[in-house]
């Protein structure tokens, strides 16, 4: 099964945390973020300093040259980076869940741009360092880089002390994992299983749901191996990559950041939002285009036994970038050639829709309207 006994009941035990979590409400547990973000922090430099001042010289993590060059460390390096933004694609997809709740724009955008950029600096860095200064020590000449790995290693070959410090570090993880899963992967998700039928289901419900299924992937052998973590967060950015060139294009060009809110939420032909029979088949055909190039590679990745030429590797190696931008075009060139027809109301409470040029613009009759969608 690719996981020990130990593992397991760990797994066992993390979910039952989270299914305790998902009974509250997302602002009640905003206190918890809060806290647990600053005793993360203080958590990890804590280990950056164990690490370093306990250290017997750094490994070969810092000492180590790439053996590649050219090209290929090109393409590595471009490959490095579609997983790196594979890890945080589903972040980018679910952020509207939270931030749609911001009373001004620059409430989200620039706290996010220099929040991420700044943690996610720090955190690599510190997993760097501080697995340089535990490969001699703990891991035999071999570099831990799973905080788990190096935790057990640290109970094995430490005294009281490191059996302390490794409770107490496990314990800042902890608080570090569910400030991740729960907003990020339960309470997003559900809000999607919520959508689908909302007379039955609500947020709560959605979330149990989600959390009941999420054991049927088996999430444990998705960490079996470095190389597969790898492609796990690589298949985030093939698909969900074109899915955010699919909101992008859909929310600034298309519907011009405009929408007929009580539209979503009729399901019938009478919403301008129908399409055909429900479906925009136009997003769902370009979000196919968009991951189809990158898919060769990805099963590559997923089973090397399949062979592909460089050619199906490099692309790839953009699957983001590459899929993002396929979407966004091909998206916008069907809503073109092949315009919505809307239901022949011209008007619908203050709102005037303008399908001439195939793509939907909505304009406000009335000033304080369009004053109040600006805000």
């Amino acid at each position: 099964m690719g996981i020990t006994r130990a593992q397991f009941v760990g797994y066992i035990l993390f979910n039952l945390l989270c299914c305790i979590f998902i009974w509250f409400k997302p602002t009640q547990l905003r206190p918890y973020f809060h806290g647990a973000s600053v005793i993360v922090v203080v958590a990890l430099f804590c280990l950056l300093g164990w690490a370093v001042g306990t250290s017997d010289g750094f490994g070969s993590v810092l000492e180590s040259e790439s053996k590649l060059s050219g090209s290929s460390l090109g393409w590595a390096l471009c490959s490095s980076i579609m997983a790196v933004i594979g890890s945080i694609a589903a972040g980018i997809l679910n952020q509207n869940d939270y931030t749609r709740f911001a009373r001004k724009t620059s409430q989200v955008t620039w706290p996010q741009f220099i929040s991420f950029n700044i943690s996610a600096s720090i955190v690599g860095i510190v997993g760097i360092f501080v697995t340089a200064s535990t490969q001699k020590r703990y891991g035999k000449g071999e570099p831990l880089w799973d905080p788990s790995a190096l935790f057990a290693a640290m109970q094995d070959q430490g005294g009281s002390g490191a059996r302390a410090g490794t409770f107490f570090l496990a314990v800042a993880f902890i608080l570090s994992q569910l400030s991740i899963n729960v907003p990020g992967n339960v309470l997003a998700g559900g809000l999607d299983v919520a959508s689908v039928l909302p007379k039955y289901i609500n947020l709560r419900r959605g979330a149990y749901i989600l959390a009941a299924l999420s054991v049927a992937p088996n999430p444990w052998q998705q960490l079996a191996s470095g190389s597969t973590f790898l492609s796990v967060l690589s298949a985030y950015a093939v698909f969900l990559g074109p899915m955010i060139g699919l909101l992008c294009t859909h929310f600034y060009l298309i519907q011009k950041r405009q929408f007929h809110i009580p539209d979503l939420y009729e399901g019938s032909r009478m919403s301008i939002y129908w399409y055909d029979y429900g479906v925009n088949w136009r997003t769902v055909v370009a979000w196919v285009c968009a991951i189809f190039p990158s898919m060769p590679g990805f099963v590559n990745s997923v089973n090397p036994a399949l062979k592909v030429d460089k050619g199906g590797s490099h692309v790839f190696s953009l699957s983001f970038v590459l899929g993002f931008w396929l979407a966004a075009v091909i998206s916008y060139a069907l809503h073109w050639i092949f315009p919505v027809h809307y239901p022949d109301v011209t008007v619908l409470e203050g709102v005037a829709l303008d399908t001439s040029s195939g793509i939907s613009e909505i304009a406000w009759t009335d000033p304080k309207l369009a004053e109040a969608s600006a805000a």
